[in-house]
């Protein structure tokens, strides 16, 4: 009977703490974007781990402050795409620079992941800013 306790206790536990709704304080403000990018005029962009940076699109400034965006192919028909803002210091004039295995800010050297833009190396605290990026036939739709 005791055992059954414990046992209820953590699983209550785990659930109250996974439930807990944290509001996203990221320094990174909401802006809005809504781009459709043609997969065949950037073929990087149809293999798996290949990223491509968007200063602009059809003349339209791209991310927080003009930084641009990444796009990256993570499965197969499935892709994301991240502001190139730095999360660290996002009013800075640079923006993530693309690495090998992820995103590197010139500034404060903070590093990203290349698949979900979550920090690997500090200062930074927060993951790079994620837009939607929706496959719609042979165009890659990136909106909030």
């Amino acid at each position: 009977m005791t055992k059954l306790i414990k046992i209820f206790f953590c699983f209550t536990l785990i659930v109250i703490f996974s439930c807990t709704n944290e509001e996203n304080t990221s320094p990174i403000p909401e802006i809005s974007i809504n781009v459709l990018i043609p997969l065949q005029s950037y073929p990087l962009l149809q293999t798996i781990g290949n990223a491509v940076y968007f200063a602009s699109f059809n003349g339209q400034s791209l991310g927080y402050r003009g930084h641009g965006i990444y796009i990256i192919k993570t499965e197969s028909n499935i892709y994301r795409a991240f502001d190139a803002t730095c999360s660290n210091n996002p009013d800075v004039t640079t923006h993530v620079e693309l690495k090998t295995n992820g995103y590197e800010c010139p500034t404060c050297n903070s590093f990203f992941e290349l698949f979900t833009g979550s920090v690997v190396k500090n200062p930074a605290s927060y993951p790079l800013k994620e837009y939607n990026a929706i496959l719609s036939g042979q165009n890659i739709q990136v909106r909030n």
